[in-house]
């Protein structure tokens, strides 16, 4: 397993559940997220056929506006940093990812990474990386 490390330091639970437009993700981030400024309080739904996310508010239910991530079909898994403020979305259909600051719902300029991305994780720290 030479090069191989593995994460050690639990930083987020992403709670995944099926629903009727994508994924419901729900972030439970670490402690420091939410006193960071993260997003707290949300849920993303990545919706595949118009290439958007939708935001929810878990208080109360109220749908913002979606966010759109890719031209076209494309939103696929969501991933957040550990401190909350970016989510990573997947456009598998692009073969790119997009970056969303999770304070203003302001997209990057979407990321090529290869055919069909699947999935996205984010490790908590580059110090958890060492080799051994």
């Amino acid at each position: 397993m030479s090069g191989v490390a593995g994460c050690r330091k639990f930083v987020a639970m992403v709670v995944v559940a099926l629903s009727g437009s994508g994924i419901l993700v729900a972030a439970s981030a670490a402690s420091g997220a939410a006193a960071a400024g993260g997003c707290p309080g949300t849920a993303y739904v990545p919706n595949l056929i118009d290439g958007t996310v939708s935001v929810i508010t878990t208080a109360s239910g109220a749908v913002l506006a979606p966010i759109t991530v890719s031209k076209g079909p494309g939103a696929g898994v969501v991933a957040f940093t550990p401190d909350g403020k970016h989510a990573y979305v997947t456009n598998p259909l692009g073969g790119t990812v997009s970056v969303i600051t999770t304070a203003t719902g302001a997209v990057s300029a979407p990321i090529t990474v290869g055919k069909v991305p699947y999935a996205v994780a984010i490790c908590p720290a580059r110090s958890a990386h060492r080799r051994r």
